[in-house]
């Protein structure tokens, strides 16, 4: 989760909040909340994304007889 902290957009934001502490608390704790929610999606899409090339061997095979007619 720490990977996600890294961009410099994330830090300006976390610079901003920390700033607005001093004066907007209401601003500050929007802005933590939505970077953590961030945070916690990110990496929540980064763990499917580790298991999805799994997920191929765990697909039953489907089999399938066809018949065709023999004038065609």
């Amino acid at each position: 989760m720490p990977d996600h902290f890294r961009s410099r957009l994330i830090g300006l934001l976390l610079a901003a909040a920390a700033v607005g502490v001093i004066g907007e608390t209401k601003d500050a704790v929007v802005i933590t909340v939505v970077l953590f929610a961030n945070a916690l999606v990110g990496h929540a899409q980064e763990r499917r994304a580790e298991r999805s090339p799994e997920a191929p061997r765990r697909v039953p095979v489907a089999v399938a007889r066809v018949r065709r007619d023999a004038g065609c």
